[in-house]
């Protein structure tokens, strides 16, 4: 890493920079842009006319399966740990009546042809939430599910349109933050690394049901103004955001701003 060196680097907020700088690695000029596809869909809303009432919620519970990472991690109980979010998520919302919308990872429209054949990702992915949910909250995320449509940005209609989104490491959590919409990151994993970036009200970590509960309690409960007064950092710090000055025109810009040759060379 010290031997390492780049004269520009784009990236998503402050919070990139500053973790490059703890690891001594040599950049020269950190450009915070944001989030391109963020910028792809919000360009996507204007030109569109969207009907709210569709992928309005309570709360969007974002899909991260962790299929086979108990391998990777060598750690027989990542998976189901993992998996509590979800579980908490939806025990919450069936208990106190709350709508949910469950953001799907996978198009199961689409079946990519790797080397062994197809695999049906979607179903994959279905067979992690069926191997670690209870059959109720199984039941219920199936009959919650917004499938997802690339082409119509469905995954972030939902997390848009939420009152609150949740997941665990899901770049999504700091889109809506940055957006000024409320989340909750929740890390039931036990590994800390995967901690959100962000502490206060915003994030959670290795906590029983009763105390994710008095956390989505009172985050639906508060003002903005109040949410965004109860978290460690500003809401642009990992992500930056200008409604003014679009990530796609602040990356045009500072490319063309670097010249031809210049271009070329990297």
């Amino acid at each position: 890493f010290e031997e390492a060196c780049f004269s520009h680097y784009f990236c998503f907020g402050d919070y990139e920079a500053d973790e490059f700088k703890k690891l001594n690695v040599k950049i020269d000029n950190f450009y915070p842009v944001g989030s391109v596809r963020l910028a792809n869909f919000l360009d996507f809303m204007i030109k569109k006319k969207l009907n709210e009432q569709d992928y309005s919620s309570d709360v969007c519970l974002i899909s991260e399966d962790m299929e086979g990472m108990n391998k990777f991690y060598k750690n027989k109980n990542f998976e189901k740990n993992f998996c509590q979010t979800a579980q908490f998520t939806i025990d919450f919302c069936i208990k106190h009546k709350k709508k949910m919308l469950f953001a799907v990872k996978r198009d199961k429209k689409y079946l990519p042809v790797v080397e062994t054949g197809i695999v049906d990702f979607f179903k994959k992915e279905m067979e992690y939430y069926k191997n670690y949910l209870s059959p109720e909250a199984f039941q219920y995320m199936e009959e919650n599910l917004m499938d997802r449509n690339e082409g119509e940005y469905s995954s972030y209609r939902a997390m848009y349109f939420s009152k609150i989104t949740v997941g665990t490491v899901t770049t999504m959590l700091k889109e809506k933050l940055t957006l000024g919409g409320k989340i909750l990151a929740c890390n039931q994993s036990k590994m800390n690394w995967l901690n959100f970036p962000i502490e206060g009200i915003c994030s959670l970590n290795n906590c029983r049901f009763d105390e994710f509960e008095k956390r989505m309690f009172e985050i639906f409960k508060i003002s903005h103004d109040e949410y965004f007064s109860k978290i460690s950092r500003k809401k642009t710090y990992l992500m930056n955001y200008n409604p003014k000055y679009s990530s796609l025109d602040m990356i045009k810009d500072k490319i063309q701003s670097f010249g031809y040759r210049q271009i070329r060379q990297a």
